[in-house]
Formats: structure tokens, C-alpha cells, sequence
């Protein structure tokens, strides 16, 4: 799985600002890795499908669509 330039910027901030886990990281043992990788990847692409549903909701609204046809999307950061 490759990152993007922002997807590295992004992790960049969250570690500054979550740098207990940055800690913790770095005690991970070589097998621990890559189950430790698998979730963060999982994370990633959550956070990229919670971005994208902002995003159309957000076009839907700058273009008059109906505000309350997304109500059922996780708007949440």
C-alpha cells in the first residue's frame, strides 16, 4: 500500500500531536509489525472513506441537494 504526499503529511501531524503513540510504536517487536501495520492501513482507509462522504455532502450542499438525504452519512471527523 503506497501513501500520497498528503496521506504522509496527515500521519505526520497525527504523530506530532499523538506522540504517546508514536512511543508505543517504537516498542513494537519485528513480529508484531505487521499486524500493527494491517490496522493502521485499516485506519487509513476509514478515515479516507469518512473524508470522502464529508466531501459529497459537502458538494451536495454547495450545489442546493438536499441536506437531509445525508443525514445517515458519518459526517464525523
Amino acid at each position: 500500500m503506497e501513501l500520497t504526499a498528503e496521506e504522509v503529511r496527515v500521519l505526520g501531524c497525527l504523530a506530532e500531536k499523538h506522540r504517546h503513540l508514536v512511543d508505543e510504536a517504537w516498542s513494537l517487536t519485528p513480529a508484531q509489525v505487521p499486524n500493527a501495520l494491517g490496522a493502521l492501513g485499516e485506519q487509513i482507509a476509514e478515515l479516507r472513506e469518512r473524508v470522502e462522504r464529508r466531501e459529497a455532502l459537502l458538494q451536495d450542499s454547495a450545489s442546493g441537494g438536499d441536506p437531509a438525504a445525508g443525514a445517515g452519512a458519518d459526517a464525523s471527523p
